[in-house]
């Protein structure tokens, strides 16, 4: 069965290269460059979410915290990814299962993906 990953990322560069990345690697990825509601995310039936914390309409991170706390999207894991220096903190505070510092190693990120995809 294809996994499916949720990327939201509003810089458009940032947000081709991730998504390319995840389809070579087999997943079926759909994108976002705003933050999508609740009611959006439950309809994609996502196996991952992956997210930028600083967006244009709002936090990744609070996204994240509202998911968390609703019995129909609790359970899937969120990636945080972030230049702020301080997205270790604001990860946890968030309840993400992992964060990312930008600039990100390519590596690291499929690593972190094949960890919650596989589960």
């Amino acid at each position: 069965m294809m996994k499916t990953i949720l990327v939201i990322e509003d810089d458009e560069a940032i947000l081709e290269v991730v998504k390319d990345i995840l389809e070579n690697e087999g997943f079926n990825v759909f994108t976002f460059n705003k933050l999508p509601t609740v009611d959006e995310i439950t309809g994609l039936n996502c196996h991952l979410i992956i997210s930028d914390h600083r967006l244009r309409d709002g936090f990744g991170g609070e996204l994240c915290s509202r998911l968390k706390r609703n019995p129909v999207t609790k359970a899937i894991p969120f990636i945080l990814f972030s230049a702020n220096a301080d997205i270790g903190q604001i990860a946890a505070k968030n309840c993400t299962d992992a964060f990312i510092a930008k600039p990100f190693e390519i590596f690291h990120l499929l690593t972190l993906v094949q960890h919650f995809t596989c589960l």
